[in-house]
């Protein structure tokens, strides 16, 4: 053997050592590993910060720091009340005129609820202004005793007013709704709950219906459940722990994301030890010699993928907007205590159920022959250039669908638009503009701390008026020191439409007359829910080219330490980035099949991350079988047969487990999440398909020497010799 080989030989035995070292601790003590997780468990649940406490449903709208809406933001808190204000809208249930008769009970309902004063509430007013001009609508301003729009007490305060508001004016003829930033957060929070816990029940059905299926044993679900069971339990701790110690808080959909990340990539490693497990048993091993065996053999795998999720979530913690970071952080969390539980307490619940792990089935008998895995195997190996070709075409042409792909930032499409909020919010629409519920505010400040000038202000309110789709500029607001004024200029366009952000965003119409009718002695930032999406557009199309490069280095980075081969890390990475982009084209195509403007802004990202960081679990899975099978004296393209026929079974079953628990949020209800569902499912079945099957060992076939000449071997041999696993 040369020196070369050598050299490789122990390190590939270093690494076996290590994990083999694992397997032997893990069985040889295999109750006091359980033991551990299980105290662990138990001690997080008891002891940590309550979950509930750093989630903010705030945080699910972000804000992008030191941009001019933040700005903005910040000199409205200082100089005028931060009390949340919320609509209460009255419409007649015929959709007609409101009559004299229905416009007095208004007022009566509306006066009843402020002298009840629910809790949360500061005062309920109408006005005479508050009849829509079309004699359509009526509007009650709520104001609540919060600042926080996603806060409990706001939610509270919310369910109060609807509840008191419609049971008045139901006898009325009437139709009464709450509409607003806080009544949508409530909304958002009640949606994220209920998702919870559908995606939890819908999760957990369909990796037990898979994993019966995947073994042909109603013994091998209590795997998975009995590890992600705890791991959640221990994750969701140590996120709740992170928050409290370092300060920050996590969106809604953390949870959410959880529970999915957690049963697809922790059944997953499962599946591929239970795999290897079984053909230990098949190939003479026994008892406790063949669990080690299968760590030794599958743990480098499930670790390098593990580290390859962690640093792609990781890559989050560099974007500026701090939902990402926080997504990332939490999501990461949750990957490690997975990855460990999967070397550890996997094992030694293994070990402990034995063979009896795939009741009723006997992992001792021969392997089933299916013709499709085996005739693959042959067709990639001895025809690589034309499966490569196949598999790039068939991925151009889903990834062609990105030319229609447009990011959408409507915050309200993230509600089901049965929802109250968003139901008020429409009845709103029928008698004012759609921009009435949130229009563009500009502040004034002057620079030198004096009192604000009328004719500068009145230059402004005038400039206003001659912007494109500026229906009406509202009375300015002064503060009580007469240094900040406030202007609210109502659009006829929705506030996160494309025309709304490209008016109040940098650079737009509004926002650069603002700052020239300000002058030089005044300070002028626009704000309201147009600017901030602006900046948040802006900040994303930072964040995207900035995460997608990084990811990409760490995940090559991991797969080069893993195979030792930089250049086959490079070709598996890109490969996988092929499969992505067909992922987002065809994502993109789908929600415009649905009836969506666009995909939610959030989606690219995590489906990045998801189809990138999981989707080469796969591809690395098959890679390290074909280094087994060439260590083992295989030729090149005999160890990619092998290597093809003998994970096919594996990778599809956890693609289908994979693909399965994400397809689960399509029935969250909630937009971001049902788009997520659809983008990370199409991504999960191209990659375990087509990319992890195909493409990976194809290239490898055409980049490769092979180490000795093949003998000539046809496709029934070839399936006789190679039974799929």
């Amino acid at each position: 053997m040369s020196s070369a080989a050598s050299t490789a030989a122990g390190r590939a035995h270093e690494r076996a050592g290590l994990f083999g070292t694992i397997g032997r601790v893990v069985v040889r003590h295999r109750w006091w590993v359980m033991a551990f997780w299980v105290v662990l468990a138990a001690a997080a649940y008891v002891f940590a910060p309550a979950y509930s406490s750093v989630v903010d449903p705030a945080a699910a709208t972000p804000v992008v720091a030191n941009s001019e809406s933040a700005r903005a933001n910040g000199v409205a808190g200082s100089a005028f009340s931060r009390d949340q204000g919320v609509q209460l809208v009255f419409t007649r249930a015929d959709g007609g005129v409101l009559s004299g008769a229905d416009i007095a009970q208004v007022g009566v309902i509306s006066h009843a609820i402020d002298t009840a004063r629910p809790a949360g509430v500061k005062s309920v007013t109408t006005t005479p202004q508050s009849l829509s001009q079309n004699k359509k609508v009526a509007v009650a301003a709520v104001v609540l005793a919060t600042d926080q729009a996603g806060s409990p007490e706001a939610a509270g305060a919310v369910t109060a007013v609807r509840s008191a508001a419609q049971d008045k004016a139901r006898a009325s003829g009437l139709v009464a709704g709450v509409t607003g930033p806080a009544a949508m957060s409530a909304d958002f929070a009640a949606s994220i709950e209920r998702a919870e816990r559908l995606v939890g029940v819908i999760t957990l059905i369909l990796v037990v219906l898979l994993m019966i299926v995947a073994f042909r044993s109603v013994a091998a679900p209590v795997v998975p459940l009995i590890a992600i069971g705890i791991v959640f339990v221990v994750a969701r701790a140590a996120i709740a722990a992170a928050a409290t110690a370092f300060g920050f808080t996590v969106p809604p959909q953390l949870l959410t994301l959880l529970i999915v990340v957690l049963f697809g990539i922790g059944t997953d490693y499962v599946l591929f030890l239970l795999f290897r497990y079984r053909d230990e048993l098949r190939s003479g091993g026994h008892g406790p010699d063949a669990v080690i065996t299968a760590v030794r053999r599958i743990g480098e795998v499930i670790a390098s993928a593990g580290g390859a999720v962690t640093c792609a979530f990781l890559t989050l913690l560099v974007a500026s907007l701090a939902v990402f970071r926080t997504l990332g952080a939490g999501l990461a969390i949750g990957v490690v205590v997975m990855v460990l539980a999967a070397l550890t307490l996997v094992p030694a619940v293994v070990s402990v159920l034995g063979p009896a792990v795939f009741w009723p089935s006997k992992p001792h008998a021969a392997r089933a022959h299916h013709a499709e895995p085996g005739r693959i195997a042959t067709l990639v190996a001895r025809r690589p250039f034309r499966v490569v070709l196949g598999a790039l075409v068939l991925l151009g042409v889903l990834a062609g669908g990105l030319a229609t792909l447009r990011l959408d930032y409507d915050n309200l499409g993230e509600l089901p638009q049965d929802s109250p909020g968003v139901t008020a919010y429409h009845q709103l629409t029928t008698g004012y503009p759609v921009g009435s519920v949130n229009p563009v505010s500009v502040y004034l400040r002057t620079v030198d701390g004096a009192a604000l000038s009328a004719g500068r202000i009145t230059a402004v309110v005038n400039t206003l008026r001659s912007v494109p789709h500026v229906v009406t500029v509202q009375q300015p607001i002064r503060s009580s020191d007469n240094k900040v004024a406030r202007i609210d200029a109502v659009l006829d366009v929705p506030p996160a439409s494309v025309e709304a952000m490209d008016l109040a965003g940098a650079n737009g119409v509004l926002r650069n007359k603002v700052h020239e009718a300000a002058g030089t002695r005044v300070d002028a930032f626009v704000g309201g829910q147009s600017s901030a999406l602006a900046d948040l557009r802006a900040a994303n199309s930072h964040d995207l080219r900035l995460e997608f490069p990084i990811a990409g280095a760490l995940i090559v980075l991991v797969l080069a330490l893993l195979l030792r081969r930089p250049l086959t890390a490079v070709l598996i990475t890109l490969a996988v980035l092929a499969g992505f982009a067909a992922t987002l084209g065809a994502t993109g195509l789908l929600v415009r099949w649905f009836g969506e403007n666009g995909v939610n802004y959030l989606v690219p990202t995590m489906a990045y991350l998801f189809v990138l960081a999981i989707g080469s679990d796969y591809a690395m899975l098959v890679v390290a079988r074909v280094r087994e099978e060439h260590a083992a004296g295989l030729s090149t393209r005999d160890a990619i047969r092998a290597a093809v026929s003998g994970t096919a079974g594996s990778v599809l079953a956890a693609g289908a487990i994979l693909a399965g628990t994400f397809a689960s949020l399509l029935f969250s209800g909630v937009t971001l999440l049902v788009e997520t569902g659809i983008a990370v499912t199409t991504g999960i079945v191209l990659t375990a398909s087509i990319v992890a099957l195909l493409l990976v060992p194809g290239l490898l076939a055409l980049t490769t020497r092979s180490g000795k000449a093949e003998p000539e071997v046809t496709e029934d041999s070839a399936e006789r010799e190679h039974a799929p696993v």
